[in-house]
Order: C-alpha cells, then structure tokens, then sequence
C-alpha cells in the first residue's frame, strides 16, 4: 500500500489489509483481496466443420487457459485445460445453444483468474450434399436438413480457381439451383 493508500498486488493469492488509526491504535479494520491474474477474452467462437472453434487472447502471467461451458438450462463443467490460444471443440451436440468462459491458469492448470466475458454460440451440424444434378438453367445441389440452422452458406470453387460463396439461403431450404 503506497503513501496515497492505494493497493497493488505482488503476487497472486490472498491478502489481508488492515489499517489502524494512528490517533487511537485501537481503532483497526481489516478486508481480504484475492489477487488473481488477468482474464483473457475470446477474439473469435465460430462454427467449424470440425466443431467449434476457439481463439483467444494472451493474458499476462498465464501459462494455460481453461475453457468452461454450460448448455443452455444446464450446469457449467471444464471443457479443457491448454497451453495453446485456440482450442477446437469436436462433441457439440448438434442444435444446442452453449455459452462459454476462458480462464488463465498457472503451469499446473490451477485457475488464477476471473472468467472473460461470456460469448453464447448455438452449434449447427454440417449438411450432406445428397445429389447435384445438371438442369436446363443450372446445376441443382440437394442436401441434408441440419435442424435449428437459421441459414446455410452456398460455396462454389471452379476448375482451377478458388472457393467463393454464391449464395445464402434460408435454413428452411434443402436445395439451390446455380
């Protein structure tokens, strides 16, 4: 504590502070801190085919992350412990909504700090293409209903060009003509 009474942490954990009136010694109060490190937070939760991927930031001090997840209506659990700045989640369930936490962690994993802002991200399944046929004004892509998908991104890559989307339509819809 610096002449002008403010506190800084040291180190991480608990700490007493006391102060006691000079005038009358008797007169003391005492808090305790604890002294955690900085929370990291998530730059990007995207839906991947892969699963759900994760990036964050670094936070100084940390030496792992621990990522924490609750479904909707449901209970908050670790998901995983990593040493990395980005994780890929690959047992989503399909059509449940999730939010999610990152935490700095020491080299043991122990969590040393607040949780980052919360970030709510529903996982969509990918759909299967069933068939693509030629029709008189385009090629016609059918393809797997994914349930609750509120949109599905249509994505093209000619011979020897590169991918590019050519449409987005309604997650209502099973198929496209291009």
């Amino acid at each position: 504590v610096d002449s002008k009474g403010i506190a800084t942490g040291k180190k991480i954990g608990k700490v007493t502070i006391t102060a006691t009136s000079k005038r009358h010694p008797g007169i003391k109060a005492s808090k305790t801190f604890e002294i955690m490190m900085e929370a990291p937070e998530f730059t990007r939760v995207d839906n991947r085919v892969a699963g759900i991927e994760f990036h964050w930031n670094h936070a100084d001090g940390a030496r792992k992350y621990a990522i924490f997840y609750c479904p909707k209506g449901g209970e908050w659990k670790r998901l995983t412990t990593t040493a990395a700045l980005t994780y890929t989640w690959k047992g989503a369930k399909d059509g449940t909504t999730y939010y999610f936490t990152v935490r700095s962690c020491d080299s043991n994993g122990k969590v040393q700090s607040p949780s980052s802002k919360a970030v709510t991200l529903t996982r969509y399944g990918t759909p299967e293409i069933t068939s693509m046929t030629n029709e008189s004004t385009g090629i016609r892509i059918k393809w797997t209903k994914v349930n609750g998908a509120p949109k599905y991104g249509i994505y093209c890559k000619p011979q020897n060009s590169d991918w590019f989307r050519a449409a987005v339509v309604s997650g209502s819809a099973t198929s496209y003509l291009y």
